[in-house]
């Protein structure tokens, strides 16, 4: 049975799509089963819980201030991973701005 938090959702496909054309380095995979976005082979943002999923690193709390977000947690067991945050859709606005910060962070490390 597939994990509905791990499906895409509209916001995230709409986001995907201007993405990759402005970014033709990016490539669409999958991190821990969910659609994922890909810089030299480092998962940078996904799709989860019909926001967007991204690897912020010491950033992540400051996103996480954003109305809605959480913690990003792919178990649903109460460990959410270091450095990451799931946006919500009202705030797909910001998703290209933080998608830009989280693959310079992969891709300076």
């Amino acid at each position: 049975m597939a994990n509905a938090k791990k499906e895409r959702s509209k916001a995230y496909d709409a986001f995907v799509k201007r993405y990759l054309a402005r970014h033709p380095q990016v490539a669409e995979s999958s991190l821990f089963g969910m659609p994922a976005l890909k810089a030299g082979g480092k998962a940078f943002a996904g799709s989860f819980d019909g926001g967007l999923a991204v690897r912020l690193g010491d950033g992540v709390e400051q996103a996480l201030e954003i109305e809605g977000s959480q913690p990003f947690d792919p178990s649903g067991k109460g460990r959410p991973m270091k450095g990451w945050a799931v946006l919500p859709p009202s705030a797909s606005r910001r998703w290209s701005r933080l998608a830009d910060g989280a693959r310079a962070l992969i891709e300076d490390a």
